[in-house]
């Protein structure tokens, strides 16, 4: 049985604690990420989507303004939720907030062996791949007219709710 999936925004400056806690979970207890970097100056200037299941956070990232362009960053699913539909749904709010904001060109900082899962959402790398923090990444972008969304969903249920 599938758990019921609840999609949250929290507001630039709200309590970012759900998001924290998934994004510790995923990128410094399993990926080996500092915790010391986790929190950011983005953080509290972000829109942050965190997606539930029941009173489970799973899955979050964000998105802000700055210089010029959106960006999306920090999207992670919990290990034992990955491979649900979590990610892609993820992606496409994120992608639909920056639509409704009006946004020409939306950027991202991909972990390498993440590429693919953007590039299916129109993101092109651009600029030579770099290390952060021991991992190797790469800048990837979409113009707004070139975001595609129009790839079925991975999993989805009716019984999924988005707040």
């Amino acid at each position: 049985m599938s758990e019921m999936v609840t999609g949250r925004w929290v507001r630039p400056g709200e309590d970012i604690a759900p998001a924290l806690a998934v994004r510790r979970a995923v990128f410094v207890d399993e990926q080996g990420f500092a915790a010391e970097n986790e929190v950011d100056a983005f953080d509290p200037l972000s829109w942050h989507m965190v997606l539930w299941e029941t009173e489970r956070p799973v899955a979050t990232g964000r998105i802000y303004w700055h210089a010029g362009d959106f960006h999306i960053g920090r999207v992670c699913v919990l290990h034992d939720r990955r491979g649900t539909g979590l990610g892609d749904l993820l992606m496409r709010l994120l992608l639909c907030k920056a639509l409704d904001h009006s946004a020409r060109n939306v950027v991202l900082a991909a972990q390498v062996q993440a590429m693919g899962f953007y590039a299916k959402y129109g993101f092109a790398p651009e600029g030579p791949r770099y290390e952060e923090e021991g991992g190797l990444h790469q800048t990837m972008r979409t113009k707004a007219g070139d975001i595609r969304l129009d790839h079925p969903c991975q999993n989805a249920t009716p019984s999924s709710n988005l707040a």
